[in-house]
């Protein structure tokens, strides 16, 4: 009987990576929660290192008062001006797949290369506290997102990026069910890849930003 399981190991990051040959600047990225803090960060480290077109998705589908207002949207909007690059706010429920199958469908002129899954939510709560609507709603955005883009956007993506959590691998207290809608990003990952499809699931620690 053999057994298989994830383990860490100590790696040296590379530092010499040129970053501006990873993102291209034809086509367009996508990226879910992407009016969120951590969306609006990603857009604009795309937009620094060469893309030109990236889609912002959110269930709203226009940025709020507050978003308006923040640090990273005008920073994101400082790049546009000074770059030129075209950032498109679009609506997107990632749960719906026909929602997600509309975005893809609006950008049927243009290539799409690469997805950037930041969406989610927390409900966090002692597992006995939990029901299965908070599980659910914790899960599904997570996991179903990601699902229906995987299953829409076929094999030609450069990138396809899901933000996944350290929690997925240690837990947390009180986040059983972020830990196991993450644990399910990093399983598709293994999925993709090992069917030869670009697919990498970060687990990040804390964020400053969300």
């Amino acid at each position: 009987l053999e057994l298989f399981y994830p383990r860490l190991i100590k790696s040296t990051l590379k530092t010499n990576v040129a970053h501006s040959a990873l993102v291209s600047n034809t086509g367009c990225y996508i990226i879910s929660g992407g009016l969120g803090s951590l969306g609006l960060l990603t857009a604009k480290w795309l937009a620094d290192h060469g893309a030109t077109h990236i889609v912002l998705l959110s269930r709203r589908g226009s940025p709020s008062q507050s978003v308006l207002e923040s640090a990273a949207w005008d920073q994101l909007m400082e790049v546009k001006a000074s770059k030129g690059i075209k950032v498109d706010c679009m609506a997107c429920d990632v749960l719906s797949l026909k929602e997600c199958e509309g975005v893809v469908d609006a950008l049927s002129d243009v290539t799409i290369k690469g997805f950037f899954h930041a969406a989610g939510v927390l409900h966090d709560a002692p597992l006995a506290k939990q029901s299965r609507e908070t599980i659910d709603k914790v899960f599904h955005a997570k996991v179903q997102g990601a699902w229906n883009f995987h299953s829409l956007l076929g094999s030609s993506l450069d990138h396809f990026v899901m933000f996944s959590s350290v929690a997925s691998l240690f837990g947390n207290m009180e986040q059983s069910n972020y830990s196991a809608a993450n644990a399910c990003l990093d399983g598709l990952a293994n999925h993709r890849r090992s069917r030869g499809l670009a697919a990498q699931s970060i687990q990040w620690g804390p964020w400053t930003e969300g």
